[in-house]
């Protein structure tokens, strides 16, 4: 497959990720929330995502290849639902995120994601898959007060739970490290289908 198919295709090696992104809405009601705790790091809302696979650094043939195998999937839409924040770490807390609920469908697409991987030599460390949406992140260790704010944050707010929300797709990102943090660009996006894609 020519350079082209992915945008921002590029000939170096690239740090990439495959996700879910959150609908516009359930954004800024996250946003809204995470912009009440006095403590850490919070991540920018645009950089909101559920993720599915860190890949790392790869190169454009990689990712080409990886490409057409992602385009075989096939999942119908689903809904997600948070079930709750959380810091977990106990006393020593790195991250702040909203927990997903238990969820066949998704498991499932992250179990056919991994397979396609393997396809392309990307075996993914074995690990629980714990989905998530991280809104904020912590020194460590903690500075002085956070783990009290924290700990108030989460006694408040830490029973959130929305509506669902509705998935039609996937997309893989990449990630550039800066000085002010991360930025994301989407180089494909994948929408769910009953039946696999087929290329010409």
């Amino acid at each position: 497959m020519r350079c082209g198919s992915l945008r921002g295709c590029r000939a170096e090696p690239v740090r990439v990720f495959l996700a879910l992104p959150l609908p516009e809405a359930l954004r800024d009601d996250l946003e809204d929330l995470a912009l009440t705790l006095r403590a850490g790091r919070l991540v920018p809302a645009e950089n909101y995502h559920v993720t599915l696979a860190f890949l790392g650094e790869q190169s454009e043939a990689d990712l080409e290849r990886l490409h057409v195998e992602l385009q075989k999937l096939s999942s119908a839409p689903f809904s997600l639902q948070i079930e709750g924040l959380e810091a977990p770490g106990s006393k020593a807390p790195r991250v702040l995120w909203a927990k997903l609920a238990s969820n066949p469908e998704l498991t499932a697409l992250h179990k056919a994601i991994r397979g396609r991987l393997r396809l392309c030599d990307m075996d993914l460390p074995r690990e629980r898959f714990r989905p998530h949406i991280t809104l904020a992140r912590f020194a460590r260790p903690l500075r002085r007060g956070d783990a009290m704010e924290i700990a108030s944050f989460l006694q408040a707010e830490g029973g959130y739970r929305p509506n669902a929300f509705p998935y039609s797709g996937f997309a893989l990102y990449q990630s550039r490290l800066t000085s002010d943090g991360a930025l994301y660009e989407e180089l494909a996006h994948y929408p769910f289908q009953s039946e696999p894609q087929e290329n010409p």
